[in-house]
């Protein structure tokens, strides 16, 4: 071999070797160490996939409660901390403040959640309601909420339901039949009212409510028994088919849907040892340890019977019962007649002391003894 062809290849070889020394270090620190694994993991990831879908599950939100509102659209606008006063001219209707809220212009629909809302009165403190969504048009003035709704009243009063409207031009608070709804407060010191139904129709204009259908309202009150001079707590339960209350005069009327079978139109009310039924009934509910009032009267076809164990259960029967408060006492009017056992009182007022359980004929007209009959009523 020609010595220079020898040494010519010589030195291709070492050129070749370094090459590929020079290769293999290259390839170990760009291909193999941990920051070149995680460099070429992330851009196999990014280059297949577009990051919105990868951040997607982490930025959802929770499922849309209100309806009507775009499921698949992306809003125009997202904002934080969101603040709107709805207004007519220079009154104030309503103020809305919520977390978050998504706009959507062609539909002029505005979306919110974590909400909480004014409703403005012409004096006094506005009436509070929370939820966790609120839906409103702007070109519109009503307002609607959703979820865990909690409306209160300036006295104090609450009321708690899964939706609520608000139509601010007739100042009214409408929750349809298909949602349940309970109220509860405290009126004065020693009572308190809960009612639950399905719906309720609130003019605030009148300051009336409606409960619309399945009405059970409770009044529980503690008394001072004058016979042991003993705090007592007394439960009334109304049971009707709707019922209208008068928040100014503190007044709440039970009646039953006429349309109901003559027997099952009675208002039922259940009192620890008293069952009443009547085709309506009157509730003042108003606390006055001084006020003479009746504050429970039923009327028509009255039907009142002691439910407590005794030898001899006594009911009684009249056109008109007044429950008086402060002395504990029932008046029976409009031919009333008290049975017990077989003996029968009738006359024109018939008083019934509740905690002596001494019975008053007020010009009786008939008294009679007779057989005791288990199929009577």
């Amino acid at each position: 071999m020609n010595p220079a062809t020898s040494k010519k290849t010589t030195s291709w070889l070492r050129l070749f070797l370094l090459v590929f020394l020079g290769t293999l270090i290259f390839l170990y620190f760009t291909l193999l160490t941990p920051k070149s694994l995680e460099e070429s993991e992330s851009n196999q990831i990014w280059g297949e996939l577009d990051p919105q879908e990868v951040l997607a599950p982490q930025m959802a939100e929770p499922p849309v409660l209100a309806p009507g509102v775009p499921h698949e659209k992306i809003p125009d606008y997202k904002l934080k901390d969101f603040y709107y006063n709805s207004t007519s001219g220079e009154e104030r209707l309503w103020k809305l403040i919520s977390k978050t809220a998504n706009m959507f212009n062609q539909e002029n629909l505005v979306h919110a959640r974590t909400v909480k809302a004014f409703l403005f009165n012409a004096s006094g403190p506005p009436t509070v309601i929370t939820g966790k969504e609120a839906k409103y048009y702007l070109n519109q003035k009503e307002l609607e909420v959703f979820g865990d709704v909690v409306t209160t009243f300036p006295d104090g009063f609450k009321l708690y339901s899964q939706y609520l409207k608000y139509y601010p031009t007739h100042r009214n608070i409408k929750i349809t039949e298909k949602f349940k709804v309970r109220g509860e407060g405290e009126k004065g010191e020693d009572q308190e009212i809960r009612f639950k139904s399905f719906g309720l129709d609130y003019k605030m204009q009148k300051n009336e409510i409606k409960l619309p259908k399945d009405v059970f309202f409770t009044l529980i009150r503690h008394r001072l028994n004058e016979e042991t001079q003993e705090r007592v707590k007394e439960t009334t339960l109304i049971q009707s088919d709707y019922s209208l209350i008068d928040r100014t005069d503190k007044i709440a009327r039970f009646y039953m849907q006429p349309d109901r079978p003559v027997q099952e139109r009675f208002v039922l009310i259940h009192q620890p040892d008293t069952f009443i039924q009547s085709r309506w009934a009157k509730l003042h509910y108003e606390d006055d340890q001084n006020n003479e009032i009746n504050y429970l009267v039923a009327y028509d076809d009255v039907y009142i019977e002691e439910t407590e164990e005794k030898e001899k259960i006594r009911y009684a029967t009249c056109g008109q019962a007044d429950f008086i408060k402060k002395k504990n006492v029932i008046l029976l009017r409009k031919l009333p007649q008290v049975y017990q056992g077989p003996d029968t009182v009738t006359g024109e007022v018939i008083k019934i002391n509740r905690d002596t359980d001494i019975v008053e004929v007020d010009r009786s007209n008939a008294y009679s003894e007779g057989e005791e009959n288990e199929s009577t009523h």
